[in-house]
C-alpha cells in the first residue's frame, strides 16, 4: 500500500513541475511573438503614415480636378485657353507629368504639352469617370506624350443639366511620387517600399526601381493582398528571395469596391527575430536544470510529510466502513489538507445520525402539507387538478363545475383527453409529458376545452410537477378565460387596423389643436424632432423652431384656417432635442369635428435636411476658395461693387490692395506642396487678423490676394494697413520642423482718387503691385505715383 502511494506521489510532483516548465518555455515563445508583433506594429504604423500623406495628396488632386472641371474654358472646350492654363498649372504642380482634357468620346482637345490626335476612350479610368460621374483612378501606364511611368486620375466635366460632356485628368509622375515617400519616413536596414496599381503592377519600388517598375507582383503576394483586409501584415518571400514581414494598405475611392492602389513596406524577418532566438536558448538551459532539482526535492518532502500521516487516516476509514460511527482518526485537526480530511471523518457519524432525524421530520411535514393543500383546494375559486398516467387522481369542485361534471365522474379513471378539443390534444399531451418526465417544474399554456354538453371553452393552465404515490405527476390550476379571449379579439382587431395605417405611412404625420399644441403624431414625426412620441404630445410647434420660422409656420396655418384650403410643400426649420437643426417639408390640412367646426390641423412631413445642406454647400463652394475658404474673385467683385457705392454715398474713400507673395515658389520647391498649402492658409489667417469685419480678404490666384478696405479717410490710413500686412506676413511660419518665410508686394488703388470703376481699380492696384516687385519686393506702392 505504502509503495503504491509513494509511486503515485510522482503524479502531483510532475503535475506541479511540468506546468512551471511549460510556463517558462511559453514565456520564451511569447518573447519571440512579442518581438515579431512589435515589428509588425511598427511596419503598420509606417504604412499608415505614408497612407495619410497619400490620402491627402489624392484629396488635393480630387479638389484640383473638380475646380478645373467647373472652369468656363474647359466647359466650353476652349483648347487654346486650356493649353495655356494647363502649362501654367503644371509649373506649380510638378508632381504631375501632365494635365489634359478630353471630350465625351475620349478625344483629347487640350494638354500641357503639344500633342497629336489622341483618344483615351478605352481607358478604364475615363470610362469610370463618365459612368460614375465622379473622381476616378487609372492603372500603371507609360504616357503617350511624356513617355514617363504615370498613374492617371480623372474627374468628369458636366453641364448645367448634370450630363457628362468630357473629362479633365492629371497623370501622376510615379518616379517623383515614389521618391517623395522616401523623404517622409526612415526605413530600417534591408527594407523595401512598393506601390502597386489595381492590376498588381509595380508602380514604384525602393530600392532598384528601374529593375522592377512596370512588372507584375509575385502570385503569393497578390493572393495576400487580394484576399485580406484593407490593411494588415503578412510574411512571405519577396521578389529578391528575402523573407520579410510585409505591412500593406489598400486605397479605395469613394463608392468603389475595389482598390486602385496598394502601398507595401517589407522588413527582413531574420533581423526581427534574432534577439528573441538568443534569449530562448539561454532560458531553455536554465529550465532543464531547475526541473531536475524540483523533482528530487518534491519526492523527499512528500515521503516525510504525507505518507506517514496517511497510515493513521487509512485505519480510521476502515472502522467507519464497518459501521462504527464513533470512530475518530486521532489526527490533530490542522489547517492542512490531511487535517481537513481527518475532521471530515470525525463529523461523518454525527452527519448520518442527523440525516436520519431529518428524514423522519420531512415525512411528518409532508403529511401536514397534504392536509393544508386539500383544505385550500376544496374552497378555491379556480380549478385544481392532479394528473398521473393520463387520468385524474384529484380534482376540486370548481374544476368539475367548469366542465359540467361531478367530482366523482372526473375521478372514475376519466382520461384528460375527454376534456380537450381534438386539435389541441397534441399540445396538451406534450405539456403534461414535460412535467411527468421531470423536464420542467413550472409551465403556463392555453388550450380549448370541451364541456360535458359539447360546448367549447378557452382555458388557461398554470402547472407544475408534483409527486403522487412516489412517482412524478402533473398538477396545476385552471381558469375559464372564454369571455376574456372574446374581448381581446375585438380589441386586437381594432388596434391592428389603426397600427397598420400608421406603420405604412413613411412620412411623418401629426395633429395639433388650434393653438399649435401637438395632440397626436406617429413615430416618424417624433424621430424627425429627435423626441419620443410621449415627449412631443402636448408641445407647441414654437418649442422646436426659431422665432422667424415660428412666424412663418403660423402664417401657413392661419392661411389654411382662413381659406379652408390645404397648404402644401412649405419648408419648416426644426431644432431637435439635441439642439441640432434640420428641415422638413410640410403639408397641412384643416381638421374639423362632426359639425364642421375647425378643431385643429393635421399634416404630413418629410425630411429635406440633406437637400438644404447640399444647396448651401454648393452656394458656398461657388464663391469661396477650397484651400483657404476665402472669397474668390467673383465674390470679391460683388463686395467691391458695394464698397464703391458705400464710399460714394458716405463721401469717404476706400482702398483696393493687390497682394502677391514674395519667394513663395521657393517654399514649394524646398519644403513641398503640403508646406506651400499650409503657408497659404497661415497667410490667409494673418491677413484676416489685420482688417476689420467689414473689410474683405480674397484669394484671387495661386499666391495672390485682394484686400478691400472700407472707411478710408486719407491715403495714410491705407498706408498703415499695408505696413501692418507686410509686417505680419513676413513673420516665419513653422511646418513639420521646417521654417518658411515669405514677403508681400502690395499695390494700392484708392476710390475715388484712382477711379470708381471696379475693374479699373483692380487693374490699377495690380500694376502698382508689379512696380513694388520691380523695386525690390516686400513693400507697397500707390497707383497714384504722387502719393508716397
Amino acid at each position: 500500500m505504502m509503495k503504491s502511494i509513494r509511486s503515485q506521489l510522482l503524479i502531483p510532483i510532475f503535475a506541479v513541475v511540468l506546468p512551471a516548465l511549460a510556463i517558462i518555455i511559453y514565456s520564451n515563445y511569447e518573447r519571440q511573438h512579442h518581438d515579431m508583433e512589435m515589428v509588425k506594429a511598427g511596419a503598420l504604423v509606417m504604412v499608415q503614415g505614408l497612407a495619410n500623406d497619400h490620402e491627402k495628396d489624392i484629396e488635393a488632386t480630387s479638389k484640383f480636378l473638380m475646380i478645373l472641371a467647373r472652369l468656363p474654358a474647359i466647359q466650353t472646350r476652349d483648347a487654346a485657353a486650356c493649353n495655356k492654363l494647363f502649362r501654367e498649372l503644371l509649373q506649380d504642380n510638378n508632381q504631375y507629368a501632365t494635365i489634359y482634357a478630353v471630350d465625351r468620346d475620349g478625344k483629347m482637345f487640350a494638354n500641357a504639352f503639344s500633342f497629336s490626335s489622341i483618344s483615351i476612350k478605352q481607358r478604364k479610368y475615363f470610362q469610370d469617370a463618365v459612368q460614375t460621374k465622379t473622381f476616378s483612378a487609372g492603372e500603371y501606364t507609360i504616357g503617350q506624350i511624356t513617355r514617363r511611368a504615370v498613374l492617371p486620375f480623372a474627374y468628369p466635366v458636366m453641364d448645367s443639366s448634370g450630363q457628362v460632356t468630357g473629362v479633365v485628368a492629371v497623370a501622376l509622375d510615379l518616379e517623383k511620387y515614389g521618391k517623395s515617400f522616401m523623404k517622409i519616413s526612415h526605413f530600417p536596414k534591408g527594407s523595401t517600399l512598393n506601390l502597386l496599381d489595381r492590376n498588381y503592377t509595380r508602380l514604384y519600388r525602393y530600392p532598384y526601381n528601374e529593375k522592377y517598375v512596370g512588372k507584375p507582383e509575385l502570385p503569393q503576394i497578390v493572393k495576400q493582398l487580394s484576399t485580406s483586409a484593407q490593411e494588415g501584415v503578412f510574411s512571405t518571400v519577396g521578389v529578391d528571395g528575402v523573407k520579410r514581414l510585409f505591412a500593406y494598405k489598400q486605397f479605395l475611392l469613394q463608392n468603389s469596391s475595389s482598390p486602385y492602389l496598394y502601398i507595401r513596406i517589407g522588413i527582413p524577418e531574420e533581423q526581427a527575430l534574432a534577439p528573441a532566438k538568443k534569449s530562448f536558448l539561454r532560458n531553455l538551459a536554465l529550465v532543464i536544470v531547475s526541473l531536475i532539482a524540483a523533482i528530487l526535492a518534491a519526492w523527499l518532502l512528500g515521503h516525510i510529510l504525507i505518507v506517514r500521516r496517511l497510515d493513521h487516516l487509512i485505519n480510521a476509514s476502515m472502522k467507519v466502513g464497518q459501521g462504527d460511527f464513533t470512530t475518530r482518526t486521532g489526527i490533530e485537526n490542522t489547517k492542512g489538507e490531511l487535517g481537513q480530511l481527518a475532521r471530515s471523518f470525525d463529523e461523518m457519524a454525527q452527519s448520518l445520525e442527523k440525516k436520519e432525524l431529518d428524514r423522519r421530520q420531512a415525512v411528518e411535514a409532508l403529511l401536514e402539507s397534504e392536509t393544508k393543500f386539500k383544505s385550500y383546494a376544496e374552497q378555491a375559486l379556480v380549478g385544481v387538478y392532479l394528473l398521473q398516467d393520463g387520468v385524474f387522481k384529484y380534482v376540486n369542485p370548481k374544476f368539475a363545475q367548469m366542465f359540467g361534471y361531478t367530482v366523482e365522474e372526473c375521478l372514475e379513471n376519466m382520461p384528460f383527453k375527454n376534456l380537450v378539443y381534438t386539435e389541441d390534444i397534441a399540445n396538451v399531451t406534450e405539456q403534461i409529458g414535460k412535467r411527468t418526465a421531470g423536464e420542467t417544474d413550472l409551465i403556463h399554456y392555453i388550450f380549448r376545452g370541451v364541456k360535458k354538453n359539447g360546448q367549447i371553452v378557452d382555458v388557461e393552465i398554470y402547472g407544475s410537477s408534483s409527486i403522487y404515490e412516489g412517482r412524478l405527476a402533473a398538477a396545476g390550476t385552471i381558469l375559464d378565460i372564454t369571455e376574456r379571449k372574446q374581448m381581446e379579439a375585438v380589441i386586437r382587431e381594432d388596434k391592428e387596423k389603426y397600427q397598420s395605417i400608421l406603420e405604412n405611412i413613411q412620412e411623418g404625420y401629426f395633429e395639433v389643436d388650434l393653438k399649435g399644441n401637438f395632440t397626436f403624431c406617429n413615430d416618424s414625426m417624433a424621430r424627425l424632432t429627435g423626441r419620443t412620441r410621449e415627449e412631443l404630445i402636448g408641445m407647441n410647434h414654437k418649442q422646436f423652431t426659431n422665432k422667424e420660422t415660428a412666424d412663418k409656420v403660423f402664417q401657413e396655418f392661419n392661411k389654411v384656417y382662413m381659406t379652408g384650403e390645404p397648404s402644401r410643400g412649405f419648408d419648416w426649420l426644426i431644432i431637435r432635442k439635441d439642439q441640432t437643426q434640420g428641415y422638413i417639408e410640410a403639408s397641412v390640412t384643416l381638421k374639423k369635428d362632426s359639425s364642421g367646426k375647425p378643431i385643429g390641423f393635421e399634416g404630413m412631413v418629410r425630411d429635406v435636411t440633406e437637400r438644404k445642406q447640399t444647396e448651401e454647400q454648393i452656394r458656398h463652394l461657388a464663391t469661396h476658395d477650397v484651400l483657404t475658404d476665402l472669397p474668390t474673385m467673383r465674390l470679391a467683385k460683388d463686395r467691391l461693387k458695394m464698397a464703391i457705392s458705400s464710399a460714394e454715398r458716405n463721401k469717404t474713400m476706400m482702398a483696393v490692395m493687390f497682394i502677391d507673395l514674395d519667394d513663395f515658389k521657393e517654399v514649394n520647391d524646398t519644403l513641398g506642396h503640403d508646406a506651400g498649402d499650409y503657408v497659404l492658409k497661415q497667410v490667409a489667417d494673418r491677413l484676416l487678423s489685420c482688417v476689420r469685419a467689414s473689410d474683405t480678404v480674397a484669394r484671387v490666384g495661386g499666391d495672390e490676394f485682394l484686400v478691400i478696405a472700407n472707411g478710408i479717410h486719407v491715403p495714410e490710413n491705407a498706408e498703415q494697413i499695408a505696413k501692418k500686412l507686410i509686417n505680419i506676413v513676413s513673420q516665419p511660419i513653422h511646418f513639420n520642423g521646417g521654417q518658411a518665410v515669405v514677403g508681400s508686394s502690395i499695390g494700392i488703388a484708392l476710390c475715388p482718387n484712382d477711379g470708381q470703376d471696379m475693374d479699373h481699380l483692380i487693374k490699377q492696384a495690380d500694376e502698382a503691385m508689379y512696380r513694388t516687385k520691380n523695386a525690390g519686393k516686400n513693400s507697397f506702392s500707390f497707383a497714384s505715383t504722387g502719393i508716397k
